[in-house]
Parts: C-alpha cells; structure tokens; sequence
C-alpha cells in the first residue's frame, strides 16, 4: 500500500471524502467573489448622481407629517416609501437625507441576495443555483441603472417579492399547508405592491397558489379542493 492510499484510507476513516475539498474550495471562492461584487455594487450606489425621481421621495418623506402627502406635496405614488423613508429620517434625526436613502436601497439589495439564498437552500437546488441568481442580479444591467441605484421605489419591493415567495414555498410545501407563512408571504406582497402599484401582479400568482395547495398531493385532488374553496367563497 502505497503513501497516498494510506492518506485516502484516513481521510475516508474520518468522514471526509477527497472530492468534497475542490467543492468546498470552490464554494468559499463563489462566496468571496460574491463579496466583491456586493463590494463594488455599494460603492457605485453610493457614487451615483442624484435624480429627479430620488428628489422626489426624499423631498416627500422628509416633509411627510408637515402635510398630505398627495394634497399639498403633489405626489403621485403609493405612499409606502415615504412613510418608510419618513419614519427612518423621523427616528433618527439625521440631516444627510440622500445618504439614508442610499443605505436603505443597499439593505434591500443584500436582503434581495438573502432571499435567493433562501430560497435556494429550501428547494435543495445547491451552490450554483443560488451563486448564478446572485450574479444576475448584481450584473442586471437596468439594476446598475438609476432604478437599482437611487433611493425611489423602483428596486424597494424585489426583496418583499423574493422573500414572498419563499414564504410561500415554505408554507405550500407540505401536505398540511402552514396558512400563518401563507398570510406572511402576503404581507410582504402587499408591502412590494405599496411600494409600487406595478407589482400587483403577484396578488393573482399567490392567490392560485393557495388554492392549488399543498404540492404533495395529487394535482386532481388540489384542483378539485381549490374548486370548492371557490365556491365557498363566492
């Protein structure tokens, strides 16, 4: 028996495999190229000249409680974001209004990145799955644009949409569905469409799901319990 053979036999006598170390290798590498990438999307943020759209909620939010809103500041979006925005400059006192703002839109990218991990890691679909979502997201080229960069409602709602679904997915995935993560996946629905009313469009998805669930049982037996949630409904 040869050196290497008896260094395999002990490896193994200790429950570690050989071919596990390059993916645990590659594993650490994913992640730390992921940390530059977040590294470098928060110093373009935070470098990003301001817009006339950011002018806007950061005006609104900072003067939210001086008056309506809608009345007498003519805004014209949902209101989610300025009392979001108002609350955060309320509780905080702070005079650099363009610089919190910038920070809430980089919480919402790394809890965007959270909710893909998430999401990931309950559908057992591995490291590649989670490292290419993350990569799209960060190089989604419209995102490096003003609507993933500037403190207005635009990149806001897609960690609330992201971490609806995983609430979902966890809820549905059972043969008992779990209603409480059900009405949390549509809390942070409707929190995504108070952001901003485009989002709407998840309200029917989420909807559908419900009733079709859960998945571990057979697909006539959802639809014909679905049919009758309908009509008890209606």
């Amino acid at each position: 028996m040869t050196m290497g053979d008896v260094l395999q036999e002990r490896e193994l006598q200790q429950g570690e495999r050989p071919e596990t170390r390059p993916r645990s290798l590659a594993r650490v590498a994913g992640y730390a190229l992921l940390g530059v990438l977040f590294v470098g999307l928060a110093g373009r943020l935070m470098d990003f000249p301001i817009g006339r759209d950011e002018n806007l909620f950061i005006t609104v939010s900072r003067l939210w409680g001086s008056g309506d809103i809608y009345r007498d500041f003519g805004f014209n979006h949902l209101p989610y974001l300025p009392y979001l925005l108002g609350g955060l400059y309320w509780l905080t006192g702070t005079g650099h209004l363009v610089l919190l703002g910038r920070l809430l839109v980089l919480l919402a990218w790394a809890a965007a990145i959270t909710a893909l991990w998430l999401i990931a890691r309950r559908q057992r679909a591995g490291f590649p799955a989670f490292f290419t979502a993350a990569v799209l997201l960060m190089g989604n080229v419209l995102l490096l644009g003003g609507p993933g960069m500037m403190a207005t409602n635009n990149f806001l709602p897609i960690p609330f949409a992201l971490f609806a679904l995983y609430f979902l997915l966890c809820g549905l995935d059972r043969e008992r569905p779990s209603w409480t993560l059900c009405f949390v996946a549509g809390m942070m629905v409707s929190c995504a469409i108070g952001l901003k009313a485009n989002y709407v469009f998840l309200a029917p998805f989420l909807a559908m799901a419900t009733i079709l669930a859960p998945a571990a049982r057979p697909l006539r037996s959802r639809l014909v319990c679905g049919a009758s949630r309908w009509r008890w409904a209606g």
